[in-house]
């Protein structure tokens, strides 16, 4: 995803990913095989995460654009005007004081914060004074584990040993649903009081946060 000048763009283009990814867990049928479910699976947990990480990168640069919020006003800023490689390089130096661009003022895309951690846009949402920083606060403290627990499950998923796969299985207690040696079962189960499973129920709560980032 890229930087925009309003941030319905960004909304919209993350929200269509994200009901792509709910279609692919709607069409695993009660009969599918092991094979396919873990294929399915692991393809929607690892691209939830990646989504979820480059929208947060590419609202964090919209934002030192100045982009326009869906609610009207423009998001203003401490420095205002920055190019790419200049917006790019507060963050970096966030996450790596220490850190250099290459040629052209580039950045090593190793270099940059974890950007599914969303410690990282609170932090240079504050430090950069964004005039819509209350709302970044409040759209990241609803208490959804969704961005706790899913990069446990996309570590299982991307490395697939025991180490990962307990990891994750200790999560379900966690998230209301039995204990299940799969962590793919896990995330195919319905929590305790929900009509809906696990991924499914993470998935509307990245959209909800996307959403309300952006209004």
């Amino acid at each position: 995803m890229r930087r925009t000048t309003r941030l319905r763009k960004l909304r919209i283009a993350t929200c269509v990913h994200l009901r792509r990814l709910r279609g692919d867990v709607a069409s695993l049928a009660s009969a599918t095989t092991v094979r396919e479910l873990e294929t399915t699976m692991s393809y929607v947990t690892i691209q939830l995460l990646n989504l979820w990480a480059n929208f947060v990168r590419a609202y964090f640069l919209s934002c030192m654009l100045g982009a326009r919020r869906e609610s009207g006003p423009r998001i203003a800023v401490m420095h205002p005007g920055l190019t790419y490689h200049n917006a790019l390089g507060i963050a970096v130096h966030v996450f790596r004081p220490a850190a250099m661009p290459m040629g052209g003022g580039r950045w090593d895309r190793r270099d940059e914060p974890r950007w599914h951690e969303t410690r990282w846009i609170l932090t240079l949402a504050a430090n950069e004074t964004f005039s819509n920083v209350g709302d970044i606060h409040a759209a990241l403290s609803t208490g959804t584990r969704v961005f706790i627990d899913l990069p446990v499950f996309r570590n299982y998923f991307a490395h697939r040993n025991e180490q990962t796969r307990v990891a994750a299985c200790n999560l379900a207690l966690l998230n209301s649903i039995p204990m299940n040696p799969r962590p793919s079962r896990i995330l195919l189960t319905r929590p305790l009081g929900r009509p809906q499973s696990l991924i499914e129920d993470w998935i509307d709560e990245v959209a909800f946060t996307v959403e309300y980032m952006c209004h």
